[in-house]
């Protein structure tokens, strides 16, 4: 599973701010979807049934934070990437991408001793994108996906996103999994 993280930023996004340490898109050890309490990085790591392999810079300048977990029950691997708040375009651009198959990965970390590869971005089984709802505010070009012989499924928690999302997650020829129906009234942001 590869999971994206459009860090909360109060400055960058059209949210509800959240307090200042939280809604810090440059800091992902206190943002709000990273390192605070439910955060990504932070829910995973003081999970029992995980294990954190690797955490450190991800693969690209806008990704600010990459940790590499394993479940310890089962061979389940899950990469998650904390892309700088002002980049959200990036960390959604990268999430399509994923879900239609694109810009594979494949991550190395030690286990145990022993180097393992992880199929990651448009190799992985799941993608799942966490968030603000980039698309109340802005609009990106289609990714066409194909269908492959190995299905790609798409996971998106981000306010209302299966009326923002869906259109794009067609597109990729990803199968949504899970994505939020419901929208919080927000004043609109101009800018």
């Amino acid at each position: 599973m590869h999971v994206f993280v459009a860090l909360a930023d109060n400055q960058h996004q059209g949210i509800v701010p959240v307090p200042p340490a939280l809604g810090n898109g440059s800091d992902p050890q206190r943002n709000l979807y990273w390192g605070a309490k439910f955060g990504v990085k932070t829910f995973f790591k003081s999970s029992e049934e995980w294990q954190l392999l690797f955490s450190g810079r991800g693969s690209k300048e806008a990704i600010l934070d990459r940790c590499v977990f394993k479940n310890r029950n089962e061979d389940v691997y899950l990469v998650a990437d904390a892309y700088q708040g002002s980049d959200i375009r990036s960390a959604v651009t990268d999430f399509l991408s994923a879900a239609a198959g694109i810009s594979s990965e494949n991550i190395r970390v030690k286990l145990n001793s022993v180097d393992v590869s992880i199929a990651a971005g448009g190799a992985a089984d799941i993608v799942a994108y966490v968030g603000h709802d980039a698309f109340m505010d802005f609009q990106i070009s289609p990714i066409a996906g194909t269908k492959g012989s190995k299905p790609r499924r798409t996971i998106i928690l981000a306010c209302a996103s299966k009326a923002f999302f869906s259109p794009y997650i067609h597109q990729t020829g990803s199968e949504p999994l899970l994505s939020s129906g419901v929208t919080q009234k927000r004043p609109m942001r101009v800018t």
